[in-house]
């Protein structure tokens, strides 16, 4: 049977069906919203994981890339070209988002935080090599930045979770764990690559990509930037493999210039 690993760059085809009305500058707070299914068994590991998932989930942000206004599709039903997930890590309001999905610095990015507010981005500098892309938007008070975990730490069977926006849906929580702790060999695809990846056992889909993966104490220990897909015809009685490969939170670290 045939896998192959993709990244989520697709993830922006559902934004396009809401892309009609324009979006007010703020919604309702976001819901978080748990899987059910537990790929791993995590929960038995990890029993207080709901309270450090509430803990934790301001620090995570919905990321939407547009089309500058006033260029070429400045009379088309929407600017939207791509979207996904990604994480303030640092209360100036620096947010971190997976490469291929911020895509190009020249164009714009909106984040919408947990309390369902808008907020306008500069996309500072995307780099394919690492898949990684550095927005800033305003602080505002009581933004939350992520603590960054020290990635070169990890331990294989360490639980974790991830929060992110699959099928368009915010706030979407999936627990999972550490299966590889730095993949041997560079990941490439599309374009787009990093090294060190921590392989993960974990349900994402597209609209995960750029979203925070956090150990038990709700450190930051990467993004999810690819995942495996496999055969989902039911007729062959195939199981999804649930494997994910994260940007280590210490290439983070030095893509930010943060100690």
């Amino acid at each position: 049977m045939n896998t192959r690993v993709v990244a989520a760059a697709l993830s922006a085809l559902v934004l396009v069906a809401c892309a009609g009305e324009r979006k007010p500058k703020s919604d309702p707070p976001m819901t978080l919203t748990y899987r059910s299914n537990d790929a791993v068994g995590t929960a038995g590991q990890f029993q207080n994981y709901q309270q450090v998932v509430q803990a934790t989930a301001p620090s995570y942000v919905r990321v939407i890339i547009k089309a500058k206004e006033g260029g070429a599709d400045k009379d088309a039903s929407s600017n939207i070209v791509n979207g996904g997930s990604g994480v303030i890590v640092d209360p100036s309001g620096l947010v971190i988002t997976a490469g291929h999905i911020a895509l190009d610095a020249k164009l714009d990015a909106q984040i919408i935080t947990m309390d369902g507010k808008h907020h306008k981005a500069v996309i500072m500098r995307v780099d394919r090599n690492r898949e990684l892309a550095l927005l800033r938007m305003d602080p505002f008070p009581g933004i939350q930045a992520a603590p960054l975990a020290d990635s070169s730490k990890l331990t294989v069977g360490e639980p974790i979770f991830a929060i992110g926006t699959p099928a368009n849906k915010p706030g979407v929580v999936s627990l999972g764990q550490v299966v590889e702790t730095r993949r041997a060999e560079r990941l490439d695809y599309n374009g787009f690559g990093f090294d060190d990846a921590v392989k993960l056992r974990i349900e994402v889909d597209p609209g995960n990509s750029g979203g925070p993966v956090y150990d038990r104490q709700g450190h930051l220990i990467g993004i999810i930037a690819a995942f495996v897909l496999g055969n989902t015809d039911a007729s062959r009685n195939y199981q999804l493999s649930y494997l994910a490969y994260a940007v280590p939170s210490n290439a983070i670290r030095a893509y930010i210039g943060k100690r």
